[in-house]
């Protein structure tokens, strides 16, 4: 997904020391994204679930400075329906039906995985919806 931003920024997203590797927080006058102090897994994805439009998700990072990424479901369907199977072009209707993921057809997210030989990602975001796809993917796979 390519998002329209207003104008160009550049942001500081971390130092290390060049012989140890250690992270260290310094300011180098360049702005530093935004920042939020969350204790558990439920509270991250509180906050994930309280974004809108295009954001994409998170970079969490514990104390021992480990960071895992964490995207919005919406910004995932996004992403995955920009484009029809085998064409160059976006498919801006998809793309616009899929942002709302809970009013989509479940057979057809099920398929345009399918198609894409996504299911590990798709697993990991919908797991709700693994139960449908393999029944979606044992028809297609029929022989």
């Amino acid at each position: 997904i390519v998002l329209d931003y207003p104008r160009p920024m550049l942001y500081h997203i971390g130092t290390r020391k060049m012989d140890t590797l250690e992270e260290v927080d310094v300011d180098i006058g360049v702005p530093k994204p935004r920042r939020w102090e969350i204790r558990s897994a439920a509270e991250c994805q509180t906050l994930l679930d309280s974004f809108d439009g295009f954001s994409e998700g998170l970079v969490v990072r514990d104390a021992q400075y480990r960071r895992q990424k964490w995207k919005r479901r919406e910004y995932l369907l996004m992403h995955s329906a920009r484009f029809l199977v085998g064409a160059e072009t976006p498919c801006y209707a998809w793309v616009a039906r899929s942002s709302e993921p809970g009013t989509m057809d479940a057979d057809r997210l099920c398929l345009n995985v399918w198609l894409r030989s996504e299911s590990s990602e798709f697993a990991a975001y919908f797991p709700e919806a693994m139960r449908r796809y393999g029944c979606v993917r044992a028809l297609l796979e029929e022989e």
